[in-house]
């Protein structure tokens, strides 16, 4: 037993074997070498087998306000176009213009012309009266700034909540989805229609909050709600809200047709989008940085018409799809319906169908697109989404005879959906964005008997705006284009041939209608009476138009006799941008009058090159104190401007210096606030530390401003209605009867009574009031002529619908 036992110890003794333990060796550095290689790899499927549990172990960790904010961004992030994975980064907010408050003093002779509409940055949207109603054209931006309010909100979350209001979303596409089975209390309709769009919704949870929470209410869509019904969705979102004393409200509408809205004392902000090459250059970063291209150089002609597409009214959306095609394709067409050609093509997938199958590949894909386009004008214009089935039977329908029908059905279903270019509605499928329901449209339209006498009929559609730029670059729209020629010369509706010189940027170049349109363009370009602003809009859609004939034109114009058409010719050759009107435009820095002056310094900035800051340069030292003002700002256009005003800044000359200061004040940038700040505390002379403080004031306004929108003012509470009754021995009443004293104040008032009654019908004013006001377009006074005539602009604009 112990010798058994000796021998067991013996065998155990470790003895090292050079042999193992090199080949142990190799095979550790072989592995250490082929781990080393696949690093990369192993790293993702480390990070894809890990993600899981991170995400699992933050959604435990999370409390249900997170994870309902999470998912509502989730939700809204399909909103986008392009779904970005952080919508912060490509966000470009816009600003809103409010109407101004209404004068409460009791002089009404303080007021005798339109007021200036206020500017709220989106910052402070939601910070003021808590009725809202956010305005603006298709692609303007309605959609995007409710949806980054969501993002605003969380931002300003605290340790108690994750969010500064609690957040709903309200899409009222879905209100013809709404069960009315019974009747609800107004807080549980509103819950049941924004469990519509988010589905995770738990009811009991959310109108706990609604109660208990300040709210944020974000409603979309008022402008395709159906006509007969807007005046009981209004009136049900007007209880809701009372109910909800602590909520704040936001409906996105069109530019018109949201009148039962301000009935219920909902104010209208109307969307300014942020346009400029800063905006451009911050749209492209933001992008690249969501694709993971930073380090992509564009090539030089990229930025330039990016810069073209905005000036001839490109919206960010247009211009966030030029980009995404250009990233993707490396192609930047001129043309918009040539930039979403290029997208369809580049995102409808290459089936593969064996070798030698090239003609089969290329009848797939033009099936998928006949598919599409079939399926969003039935979406379009019935509003009716699709299931499965509905797609494979159409597709069915597409197929040739043949041997080959079997295959190309399973391709291009595969391509249908492979594009991404449907989504899911519930159990539905529909267009994922309302351009490609547009685009498709327009597409299908031209291919359709009764598309031009449809098209024709939705000319005056709001909601067909978009479609018809599309149909315009596609098809031959000469009796629209007519028609509103037509409109503009027979009613003085300049808007409707703004519009058709918008599809002439659109349409092919040898579309047959072109020069008509660029006929009746110079004509009222060179009317007499034509107002100044308007001239100069009707100037730049000529020169977008004509391109390089309109410098023929614009010369010529210069022989007219009235200054104020020789002045915008001169801003006309400035928007041709030829370097050969240099001469001329030195010419015209000299000419007696101070208007040709001022158009010559304008069309320089335009221009922009070096030899125009040059220019600008020389002239800021021989001008007269009258243009140095129209000099500061040309020169503060341009970065090599801006070197041309730091010099500045020191001239012996304290009206260069004053010049300097004033240019700068247009920047909101630390450099320039320390320039002006320099010169307030060093400068000799008090006319340039004014100027620099004035500026710096500017500036801090800019940057610093938290204007709100405004509560309106009650009419019984009129300090000036209240006077003018008290005047006519009568008291101004309350509710109805206030409305009666203003009715008879704008009746029977002097001028200033009829001015102040007239702006407040712009603001609150109803249909009726219109019969009120069209005897004031007779008025001798001027100043009651003009507000009547905005007032009546107003409230058309409130309550216009199309009726079809």
């Amino acid at each position: 037993m112990l010798a058994s036992l000796k021998l067991f110890q013996q065998s155990q003794v470790w003895k090292f074997d050079l042999p193992s333990a090199l080949i142990g060796a190799l095979l550790a550095l072989l592995g250490a070498f082929m781990a080393y290689r696949q690093r990369e790899k192993l790293k993702r499927l480390g990070l894809n087998l890990w993600s899981p549990l991170v995400k699992l172990r933050s959604r435990a960790q999370a409390s249900q306000e997170d994870r309902y904010v999470a998912t509502l961004q989730e939700a809204l992030r399909a909103l986008w176009l392009f779904t970005p994975a952080d919508p912060t980064v490509v966000f470009q907010p816009p600003t809103f213009a409010a109407p101004p408050p209404l004068p409460t003093g009791a002089d009404p002779e303080s007021v005798m012309s339109v007021p200036e509409p206020l500017s709220i940055a989106f910052e402070h949207v939601a910070d003021g009266h808590p009725q809202l109603v956010i305005t603006g054209s298709q692609a303007s931006g309605r959609t995007t700034a409710l949806t980054m309010l969501v993002w605003q909100t969380a931002q300003r979350g605290g340790k108690r909540r994750p969010y500064e209001r609690f957040p709903l979303w309200i899409d009222l596409k879905q209100w013809k989805n709404l069960s009315r089975s019974q009747a609800l209390p107004p807080l549980e309709r509103l819950v049941q229609l924004a469990g519509l769009f988010m589905a995770e919704l738990v009811p009991k949870w959310v109108l706990t909050h609604l109660r208990n929470e300040p709210s944020l209410i974000l409603v979309d869509n008022w402008d395709i709600l159906p006509l007969d019904e807007r005046h009981a969705v209004a009136r049900w979102i007007a209880e809701a809200a009372q109910s909800l004393p602590k909520s704040c409200w936001l409906v996105a509408s069109g530019e018109t047709g949201y009148g039962m809205l301000a009935e219920n004392g909902f104010v209208p902000l109307q969307i300014v989008p942020p346009s400029g090459e800063a905006t451009i250059a911050a749209l492209y970063k933001g992008w690249t940085h969501l694709l993971k291209m930073e380090a992509h150089t564009p090539s030089e002609d990229v930025l330039p018409t990016l810069a073209w597409a905005a000036e001839a009214g490109a919206s960010l959306l247009e211009l966030t799809i030029r980009i995404i095609v250009y990233l993707q394709t490396q192609q930047l067409p001129h043309r918009f319906v040539d930039v979403l050609d290029r997208f369809l093509d580049n995102c409808i997938p290459t089936p593969n169908l064996g070798e030698g199958q090239v003609e089969l590949v290329e009848q797939a894909r033009v099936l998928t697109l006949t598919a599409l386009s079939h399926l969003a004008k039935i979406h379009r214009l019935e509003g009716r989404a699709f299931s499965q089935q509905e797609i494979y039977n159409f597709i069915g329908t597409l197929l040739p005879d043949g041997a080959a029908a079997s295959k190309l059905e399973g391709a291009v279903r595969r391509m249908l959906f492979d594009a991404h270019l449907l989504q899911r509605e519930g159990k539905l499928w529909a267009p994922a964005h309302y351009v490609w329901d547009d685009f498709l449209t327009a597409w299908a339209l031209t291919e359709d008997p009764i598309g031009a006498d449809m098209v024709k009929t939705h000319l005056d559609d709001p909601t067909w705006a978009l479609l018809l730029e599309f149909y315009a670059g596609l098809e031959d729209v000469t009796p629209l284009v007519n028609m509103l020629v037509n409109d503009a010369l027979t009613y003085g509706n300049i808007e409707s041939l703004l519009r058709a010189a918008r599809w002439g940027v659109i349409a092919p170049e040898d579309a047959p209608w072109r020069k008509s349109l660029l006929k009746v363009l110079a004509q009222t370009f060179t009317d007499a009476e034509m107002d100044h602003a308007m001239r100069l809009h009707i100037g730049h859609a000529l020169a977008l138009n004509a391109g390089e004939g309109a410098r023929a034109f614009f010369i010529q114009t210069l022989r007219q006799p009235a200054v104020a058409i020789r002045a915008a010719a001169l801003r006309g050759l400035g928007w041709t941008g030829s370097p050969r009107e240099m001469p001329l435009l030195k010419g015209a820095l000299q000419d007696p009058d101070l208007e040709i002056r001022q158009s010559a310094v304008e069309a320089l900035a335009d221009i922009g090159t070096s030899e125009a800051v040059r220019m600008l340069e020389e002239a800021l030292f021989e001008a007269d104190d009258l243009l140095l003002p129209s000099l500061a700002q040309a020169l503060s256009r341009t970065e090599e401007g801006l070197e041309v005003l730091k010099k500045a800044v020191h001239h012996e000359s304290l009206m260069i210096r004053r010049t300097a200061a004033q240019g700068l004040s247009q920047l909101n940038q630390p450099w320039v606030v320390q320039i002006l700040e320099t010169m307030v505390r060093e400068d000799k002379e008090w006319i340039v530390r004014a100027a620099a403080e004035l500026g710096l004031n500017a500036i801090k306004e800019r940057t610093e401003s938290k204007t709100v929108p405004a509560r309106p003012i009650p009419v019984d509470q009129m300090e000036w209605l209240i006077t003018w009754a008290a005047q006519q021995g009568l008291g101004l009443g309350v509710g109805a009867a206030a409305m009666e004293m203003l009715e008879r104040a704008i009746a029977q008032g002097a001028p200033p009574t009829k001015v102040m009654g007239a702006l407040t019908l712009a603001q609150i004013g109803r249909e009726e009031h219109l019969a009120l006001l069209e005897p004031l377009l007779q008025d001798r006074n001027v100043s009651v002529r003009r507000m009547a005539e905005y007032a009546i602009q107003c409230i058309q604009k409130r309550y216009y619908v199309y009726r079809g």
